[in-house]
């Protein structure tokens, strides 16, 4: 089993390599990935891999700020659908909130937690694998887009207290910090991390309706070039982006596609299909191959995917597959 992530993390990653006067797709190569998989924000790619790759190129293009540096052209959107229900929440703590909630959905294995300390609040970082490979970029990376989504949200003039890094002052290079992290830095910290004002979780996110408009357009066009006269494959792609917001609905995934929902209807009509069994196809499909891939429980799988609870999922499964998920499971591990 591996812990997984969406591609969409290493957004700008070969541009930034080939500015550095490196080959992107010989450092992709090198470290087991595949060159389409990162292309598709929406794939699936082994997250320690994604470390190593960091690293690789961290090392290969003589930039200690790798990870800082490829966070520049990344934001609130970079974490999928998930950005951008975290950008409509009444209030940045119902924001961090979701982040905290869905960020399986994003990336298997990332940690995000909120802690209340001395009048403020420590928004902390870390990977469940951190002692398996040298994370030190996918650190700078992650902490420096989780300050750069909360920009995206409050405004541009908005500041944390402080960043903490966990990583060797000594071997940093400060100037490229001071740079793109306009707030105090502190190195060799316990943790990685931002100090929020106890103030910014009561603001309201900022959410630029043009970008977001903007960001669904990009979705649909997405869509139409990879799944051209598909419906049926534009729904289940939809569904999958839905399902971590909680909002999967015919209603919703017919907005993501630019149709009214009684034309969607009609459309599967035609074509011998509905809604809610491409839904449960789909689910299936997930559920599958997190089970096969990743370390995520029953019960969690069971929430991700919009049951209930977990008995609902199984017997939902049993039916699909002739088998409980625990039992097929195990089959794959033999």
């Amino acid at each position: 089993m591996d812990y997984l992530v969406r591609a969409g993390s290493l957004e700008g990653f070969e541009s930034l390599v080939l500015s550095l006067g490196e080959n992107p797709v010989e450092l992709i190569d090198q470290v087991g990935l595949s060159t389409s998989s990162i292309r598709d924000p929406d794939a699936l790619i082994s997250y320690p891999k994604m470390a190593q790759l960091l690293e690789l190129a961290a090392t290969r293009c003589n930039c200690s700020t790798f990870g800082l540096q490829l966070s520049v052209n990344q934001g609130l959107f970079t974490v999928g659908t998930i950005g951008l229900y975290m950008a409509q929440q009444t209030s940045i703590l119902e924001s961090l909130r979701m982040a905290i909630r869905y960020v399986h959905m994003h990336a298997q294995g990332a940690i995000v937690t909120l802690t209340p300390i001395n009048n403020g609040y420590q928004f902390s970082y870390q990977v469940a694998f951190a002692g398996r490979v040298n994370t030190e970029q996918l650190c700078q990376l992650s902490v420096a887009l989780l300050y750069r989504m909360l920009k995206t949200m409050v405004g541009e003039q908005w500041e944390p207290k402080k960043i903490l890094f966990a990583q060797d002052k000594a071997s940093t290079n400060l100037a490229d910090f001071n740079a793109l992290l306009t707030c105090p830095i502190e190195f060799n910290a316990n943790s990685n991390a931002m100090i929020l004002h106890q103030s910014t979780l009561a603001l309201k996110p900022n959410a630029d309706q043009q970008q977001l408009k903007q960001y669904i357009a990009r979705h649909f066009q997405m869509l139409e070039q990879r799944h051209p006269n598909n419906l049926e494959a534009k729904i289940c792609h939809g569904i999958r982006a839905l399902l971590p917001t909680g909002d999967c609905t015919l209603k919703n995934i017919a907005a993501m596609l630019d149709i009214h929902p009684r034309v969607l209807q009609k459309k599967l009509q035609q074509k011998q299909q509905c809604f809610s069994e491409l839904l449960e196809e789909t689910r299936s499909e997930i559920a599958c191959e997190l089970m096969a891939r990743s370390h995520i429980s029953l019960t969690e799988l069971a929430l991700q995917l919009g049951y209930a609870e977990l008995a609902v999922f199984s017997r939902s499964f049993k039916k699909r597959h002739g088998i409980s998920p625990s039992t097929w499971r195990k089959q794959q591990i033999i």
